[in-house]
């Protein structure tokens, strides 16, 4: 797997496919091989895009640099990365947390990204509902130095993953229960704190309403179900960004790229179609 070698740590990442670019930035710990599981980067591939992934920082095989971070330690990860392969401009898509860097990569360098999806992503103090706890446990892990319990932040990423009738799934819940039991080993460092840092910098800066946008084409792609980032909220963001285009993946939360992965699909090739 190529690497970057940044100033303090080193990048992992790949490429595939030709033509106009596209660079996927991933959620909290999200892993590279997710983006591959979920059907995306071949359906980019074959809708004729050249795609870049990464493991962020923090997240294996990347490094883990010294802390503290935030939202433009990750933006300034990303631009590095864009410059390593030699691409000027981009399509972007951030998922979750990925979505925030995408923001603060959008006002740092709006002459780079032609069009920001944010996938299950943008929101706004009026919409905080569930956010709101979230945002108070993360804050205390911050505060805590990353000493709270496996289970309770394995128990806070299912809660939160799953939505709607998702959570009344037995056999859904169990198979995320397990498969949140390997999630520590995503991690290289002090990674999990240091993108909780991430995510409380995003957050105090006002989240994706909480600056200016410089113009630059959005979209918006959240899941019917998700607590962090309602659906009901989006119309608000999407002002915020311009009249940024707004679709909604019914029956799922905020895994629904996992969860609904062939209805999340096709929702970003449109929206990355869009531009």
């Amino acid at each position: 797997m190529p690497t970057v070698a940044l100033p303090t740590h080193e990048l992992a990442y790949e490429t595939r496919g030709d033509g106009p670019p596209v660079l996927l930035i991933g959620g909290t710990g999200e892993p590279m091989i997710a983006w591959e599981f979920s059907g995306l980067v071949d359906a980019l591939v074959a809708a004729g895009h050249q795609v870049i992934w990464y493991a962020a920082r923090g997240v294996a095989p990347s490094g883990c640099p010294p802390l503290p971070w935030s939202v433009t330690s990750m933006a300034e990860d990303a631009s590095a990365l864009l410059d390593h392969v030699g691409i000027t401009t981009c399509t972007a898509i951030g998922y979750s947390l990925g979505g925030w860097t995408l923001e603060e990569l959008v006002r740092r360098e709006p002459q780079r990204i032609t069009r920001a999806v944010l996938l299950a992503s943008a929101g706004s103090p009026a919409d905080a509902t569930i956010r709101d706890a979230w945002t108070a446990a993360d804050h205390a892990f911050v505060d805590a130095g990353g000493r709270i319990p496996e289970e309770f932040t394995r128990l806070m990423t299912l809660m939160t993953s799953l939505g709607g009738p998702e959570l009344s799934d037995p056999a859904l819940v169990a198979e995320w229960w397990e498969l949140l039991g390997d999630q520590q080993e995503q991690w290289t460092g002090e990674g999990e704190l240091g993108q909780a840092q991430v995510a409380k910098s995003w957050i105090e800066a006002g989240g994706t309403t909480g600056a200016p946008w410089p113009g630059v084409p959005a979209a918006l792609v959240h899941f019917e179900h998700d607590p962090l980032y309602p659906p009901a909220g989006a119309e608000a963001v999407a002002a915020h960004l311009g009249g940024a285009e707004v679709q909604i993946v019914p029956g799922t939360g905020h895994a629904g790229l996992f969860n609904q992965a062939e209805a999340t699909v096709a929702a970003l090739l449109r929206a990355v179609a869009s531009s």
